[in-house]
């Protein structure tokens, strides 16, 4: 399953200010945030592998990402190993630990648990339930969704090129999609609440904290389902 390296830049952003304590500390995380680990994950639903990304927080300025490759990590009691240094891709998405093992269902809550130099760091996700039906009218798609806060991807993966998105929408907030007529297989992603807390916290200029979804650690936890199927569009 393609991943779409969009949603993965996001958290990367967040990885960058969370590795300074001191923009850390601009930022009023709360009391229960640790100031030695950043914690960042996105669990897709539909995708063979999970990703992680585990670094250290530090109190200055570093020329490279101090990944931790130290802990022990696992999510309902499903482990994962460390991804080797020369396989990490700083500047695509920072992720540097993984598992094969972890089939995500609609509606599974996913706790995480990372042990690391006498710290215990805990996250939970629920992933979203489906947006079935999904429905057509005309050359719109209609879905179902969670709330009216909840953010969506709309995807047609036979229309990317090596470097066109076209048919491609990220961070929907509507429940329709309008496209051009045709006969297409689609992909829609619904993200869950920590995710959408973060998105909101992101792009807001008030002060926010840099923890969702997770205790013990700065970082985002969340995680987003999906739906597959065909629609005739005209």
């Amino acid at each position: 399953m393609k991943r779409v390296h969009n949603i993965w830049m996001h958290l990367f952003l967040l990885i960058a200010c969370s590795l300074f304590t001191q923009c850390s500390n601009s930022l009023s995380p709360s009391s229960q945030t640790s100031h030695g680990i950043s914690v960042n994950g996105l669990l897709s639903m539909g995708d063979d592998v999970q990703y992680l990304s585990i670094i250290e927080t530090l109190p200055e300025y570093s020329d490279s990402i101090p990944y931790v490759f130290d802990a022990t990590v696992e999510i309902n009691g499903v482990p994962f190993e460390p991804i080797d240094r020369e396989d990490i891709n700083d500047y695509l998405d920072a992720m540097n630990w993984k598992t094969t093992g972890l089939d995500l269902t609609y509606g599974q809550v996913c706790s995480l648990k990372i042990e690391w130099q006498g710290h215990t760091i805990i996250g939970v996700t629920r992933v979203p339930d489906s947006v079935a039906p999904v429905t057509t009218r005309g050359a719109t798609i209609f879905w179902h969704g969670d709330s009216v806060s909840t953010l969506y991807d709309f995807q047609i993966p036979e229309q990317w090129g090596e470097r066109n998105y076209t048919g491609t929408s990220l961070n929907l907030k509507e429940r329709y999609y309008r496209y051009e007529p045709g006969k297409y297989d689609i992909m829609i992603y619904q993200y869950d609440k920590n995710f959408n807390q973060y998105q909101e916290a992101f792009y807001s200029p008030e002060e926010n904290p840099l923890s969702f979804g997770l205790q013990g650690a700065y970082g985002v936890f969340a995680s987003r389902s999906l739906w597959e199927g065909t629609v005739s569009l005209e």
